[in-house]
């Protein structure tokens, strides 16, 4: 039997912001993620980016595989920060690792 792992599954969501509100965008983001998501099974990691501009706000999740994920999604934390990520209006990009370059 094949024992090979799963590939990992990453979620990129480009969140659009003004600079005036940026940060605190930001903030909010980090404590759903360190408060909620970060505890799931299957999670990985998360990476917070903001743009110098100010227009954007990137994160990027790191989770297991695609079952980790949507078991979060189903789950009630990740509907309740569906409600809260959908008034920001992200763009959400599902992306499997074609290569790893260090």
């Amino acid at each position: 039997m094949d024992e090979t792992p799963s590939p990992r599954f990453h979620v990129l969501m480009l969140f659009p912001t003004t600079p005036a509100q940026q940060r605190a965008h930001a903030e909010k983001l980090a404590t759903v993620i360190r408060e909620g998501i970060k505890g799931q099974p299957g999670f990985l990691s998360a990476r917070l980016f903001v743009t110098e501009d100010g227009e954007k706000i990137v994160e990027h999740f790191q989770w297991m595989d695609r079952g980790a994920y949507e078991a979060y999604r189903v789950s009630d934390l990740g509907k309740a920060a569906a409600s809260l990520l959908v008034s920001l209006h992200p763009q959400v990009h599902f992306l499997r690792e074609q290569e790893v370059i260090v």
